[in-house]
């Protein structure tokens, strides 16, 4: 009797998982490989918009590689996901309002990356 519970049980759950879409991860929404850090204060600003982004990712340059690596012949070293509504040790966001919704204008100041660094800002979906 166990059997058969556990067997229809089973035939009612197969469909269910089957018929769930896919979850598809976060998408990027910008992308830049044109961060240079300056002697004065060792950081860099870079215009985005907070809110619309759960997630960041920051990529260090840390010298030549194979030409694969983000297509420019650095190698990157990938540092941490970032939650973009928090000041962490290396990024600190403030923003700006935008009327049009389009990704524009908060300020993510990268601090300690010498050799310039790759930023991917991910949206949920």
């Amino acid at each position: 009797m166990k059997t058969i519970r556990l067997l229809l049980i089973f035939l009612i759950l197969i469909p269910c998982f089957m018929s769930c879409k896919k979850i598809s991860g976060p998408k990027i929404v910008f992308e830049t490989d044109e961060v240079h850090f300056t002697q004065e204060g060792g950081s860099q600003t870079v215009s985005l918009i907070e809110g619309h982004f759960s997630k960041m990712e920051i990529y260090q340059k840390t010298g030549v590689g194979n030409p694969e690596d983000e297509g420019d012949g650095e190698t990157y070293l990938k540092m941490d996901w970032i939650e973009v509504t928090k000041i962490e040790s290396k990024v600190e966001i403030t923003t700006t309002p935008n009327t049009t919704g389009e990704p524009r204008s908060a300020h993510i100041l990268v601090y300690e990356l010498d050799r310039g660094a790759v930023i991917k800002v991910y949206q949920d979906r």
